[in-house]
Formats: structure tokens, sequence, C-alpha cells
């Protein structure tokens, strides 16, 4: 069954508003802008490899139920 492209829009959503919050709760600890850009793109990235997984893990037990008799 394939994604939808709103899910997909709702999950690149969900990991802007991550990424979001984590810049806001860095700006105010820390002065360093560097610092603060490095960590959202960890965030967005941490979000993607998550919801990259979970895709391949639904891809893989779809190819295992197509292939068993």
């Amino acid at each position: 069954m394939r994604k939808s492209d709103p899910q997909n829009l709702a999950y690149l959503l969900i990991s802007a508003v991550c990424a979001v919050i984590v810049s806001i709760v860095l700006t105010k600890s820390s002065p360093n802008s560097a610092v603060s850009a490095l960590c959202i793109f960890v965030t967005v990235l941490c979000v993607q490899v998550a919801l990259l997984r979970r895709e391949l893990s639904e891809l893989k037990a779809q190819i295992s139920r197509s292939k068993a008799p």
C-alpha cells in the first residue's frame, strides 16, 4: 500500500515543527548559532531516518507477504 502525498507532507511538517522547537530551545540556551543550526539539521535528519526505517520495514513485510505461498 503506497503512502499518499498528504501523509508525506504531514511527516515533513512534523519534522519541521520538531526542528523549530529544538532551534528555539537552543537559541535561548546557547548564543552560538552554528551549534543551533547543526542541532536543527541533526534533528530533522533523525526524524527522516526514523520515518525511512519505518517505511523500509513496511516494504519488507509487504514483500514477505507477497512471496508467501
